[in-house]
């Protein structure tokens, strides 16, 4: 109902991996990740990671560290799954490394996927990629920014 400027949310889990259910609530209530952190479970056998979402994150305004990676997860609708093509070159050209792709099916058209996609990403070639998105996938959704945990 808009009365709260950010929430948490659980977007992974070390046995299950992204919790797609959750990944919904992002786009259906236009969130984005500002920040996340791993929790491990009591018994330590599993790890969860909790998102810090936002409507308004500082993304746009964040300025990468130097000699940091940073995480950035995106999605996109599309029929087309040969669009990875451009997208792995790009990403080999600025040493991005995919860590996860995962695919649902689209209710309303059974041609279509939505694609949620996250690449770490140096610090100094994160503009770069993000401009090679708005310029070659402009299908593409943000859906987080921010610095990879290590």
């Amino acid at each position: 109902y808009g009365r709260c400027e950010f929430c948490i949310l659980p977007i992974m889990n070390s046995n299950d991996g992204r919790l797609m259910s959750f990944y919904g609530l992002l786009d259906r209530y236009d969130l984005k990740i500002c920040d996340v952190v791993d929790i491990d479970n009591d018994d330590s056998t599993s790890t969860f990671r909790h998102a810090l979402l936002g409507r308004a994150c500082k993304e746009q305004r964040m300025r990468p560290q130097k000699n940091q990676n940073y995480i950035f997860e995106f999605s996109i609708i599309t029929d087309k799954p040969d669009f990875f093509t451009s997208l792995s070159l790009a990403a080999d050209k600025i040493n991005a490394k995919l860590i996860c792709i995962d695919s649902l099916p689209i209710e309303y058209a059974s041609d279509m996927q939505k694609f949620f996609i996250s690449f770490s990403i140096p610090s100094q070639n994160a503009l770069a990629f993000r401009l090679f998105l708005a310029l070659n996938l402009q299908a593409h959704t943000p859906l987080g920014f921010y610095k990879e945990k290590t």
